[in-house]
């Protein structure tokens, strides 16, 4: 009797496990699907859930399948998926030493830059953010300020709304505005500015110890793969290319 009763706790807990987790599989799926977190991060999380998948589907295989259709003993799966946890939990902690390291470098670099500009003191970006004289250029040097004195392009969540809004323009008034000056648009000149800052700390020794990933992210781009098709696009070199390149010349 007791026997039959710890057999009934046990099968229990066991099938309830499997159906919590194949319930929190399926709702990160849709959670990991619709967040707006940077395709970098997404492929992260991405590749976790998929190898959680995966050992979700080895555990559901192994429990409902009868001996008689599986071709190998139910036993013989325990060592490669244990091997296969290893592998997983130290790539876990690699991944998680490279993501400290990278966070370590914005940090650093945050810091570096700050104290270079105070000591520079922005001059040439107060120079070139000065009014015109044409009045109907003001909302354009407004904006040229913005970013070449407050280098609001360093925020990688940096919208049109949120510019025209410090403007007090309206969002397709800014995207005309930007066409007629400069003949380019919102999304193309932050990502110049962005290049233009990045490049500028590619070229500087007092940067050579900072990864470029780290480099790119503090310039404002939201991923290592949106910095990299940017620069390439602009220079048409990649960033690592751009470095080797200028330090050789």
């Amino acid at each position: 009797m007791i026997t039959n009763y710890y057999r009934l706790v046990y099968e229990t807990e066991f099938y309830s496990s499997i159906l919590f987790n194949t319930t929190l599989i399926t709702i990160s799926f849709f959670i990991i699907k619709r967040s707006a977190i940077s395709p970098d991060e997404k492929k992260w999380l991405k590749n976790i859930w998929a190898f959680n998948a995966g050992l979700l589907f080895i555990w559901v295989i192994n429990t409902f399948i009868p001996d008689d259709l599986y071709p190998i003993a139910h036993s013989d799966i325990t060592y490669p998926v244990w091997l296969g946890v290893s592998f997983y939990v130290y790539w876990l902690i690699f991944r998680g030493l490279l993501q400290l390291k990278l966070s370590q470098d914005k940090s650093e670099i945050y810091e570096l830059r700050k104290r270079l500009e105070l000591v520079c003191n922005d001059v040439s970006a107060t120079e070139s953010s000065k009014p015109p004289i044409e009045p109907e250029n003001n909302y354009f040097q407004e904006f040229t300020a913005l970013m070449t004195v407050e280098k609001l392009y360093r925020n990688p969540e940096l919208s049109r709304d949120l510019i025209a809004e410090k403007l007090k323009v309206s969002p397709g008034y800014l995207s005309q505005l930007i066409s007629a000056s400069v003949h380019s648009n919102f999304s193309s000149l932050i990502n110049d500015y962005r290049i233009s800052d990045a490049k500028q700390m590619l070229l500087d020794s007092d940067f050579d110890k900072y990864s470029i990933v780290a480099i790119g992210l503090e310039a404002g781009f939201k991923s290592k793969s949106t910095f990299y098709t940017a620069f390439k696009k602009h220079t048409g070199y990649t960033p690592n290319q751009f470095k080797t390149l200028k330090n050789e010349s």
